[in-house]
């Protein structure tokens, strides 16, 4: 598949974030993805997962969170971010304005848009979705914009604690990793609240197993987390 990608700005009232924007060739409207990367920010691999959904019929736009002014700043205010206890926070609003962007354009299905992240980028994958769910609740629209996440080990927000009405979610998680918990903690959640999920923990994996500059890489389990990832889409987005 022919593919066009490069680097775009999008806005988030006064504050421009760069991103890597990767889709199919073409002007037919298709379902988008926000990609969140982890704290070492847009790297490679972020943009290699952008080209690979693009590769599947996907438009992905993977934001940079750190590039709204001086990097070091961004970076501990990102981090602050992660560590809150609410989801509504800087970070989340600047991934809500990437939604919107990407709804604006000619080529995106407004009406399908999802959301991946790593590390820290499951974690707001996560709270992205609690806030769109209240936005959702708190407003007379009949369709909500997210349509379903993927958090990779990514941890649970500390006010998260009710998943009734969430978006589907797919998530994998390491089974050597502080996340473990999480992963078993959301489970519980989304069956509690009957939201559509699939929830898988990788034996022998640690934190990062879907990210080949790692050592830490395990191509069985990262295959098999994409191929459930995809496959979950296809039905939810």
């Amino acid at each position: 598949m022919q593919l066009q990608q490069g680097q775009v700005v999008y806005k988030q009232g006064h504050r421009s974030y760069e991103a890597f924007l990767a889709r199919p060739a073409g002007s037919e409207p298709r379902p988008a993805v926000v990609l969140i990367h982890e704290i070492f920010g847009l790297t490679k691999h972020l943009r290699a997962s952008a080209c690979r959904l693009a590769e599947a019929g996907y438009v992905a736009l993977a934001v940079d969170l750190f590039s709204s002014g001086l990097r070091a700043l961004c970076v501990m205010k990102t981090m602050r971010d992660m560590l809150s206890a609410e989801p509504n926070h800087n970070s989340t609003r600047a991934l809500q304005a990437a939604l919107d962007y990407l709804a604006q354009q000619r080529f995106v299905d407004p009406e399908r848009l999802g959301a991946m992240g790593f590390c820290m980028g499951g974690n707001f994958a996560l709270a992205l979705a609690a806030c769109e769910r209240q936005s959702f609740e708190q407003s007379a629209e009949q369709n909500r914009q997210l349509k379903v996440i993927a958090p990779f080990y990514g941890p649970i927000p500390a006010a998260l604690k009710d998943f009734k009405g969430f978006c589907p979610v797919v998530g994998s998680f390491p089974e050597n990793d502080y996340t473990r918990e999480h992963a078993l903690r959301l489970e519980a959640g989304l069956t509690e609240a009957d939201v559509p999920h699939d929830i898988k923990i990788y034996p022998n994996t640690r934190h990062s197993f879907m990210n080949e500059q790692f050592p830490v890489y395990q191509p069985q389990a990262a295959a098999d987390a994409w191929v459930r990832t995809l496959d979950f889409f296809g039905a939810y987005l």
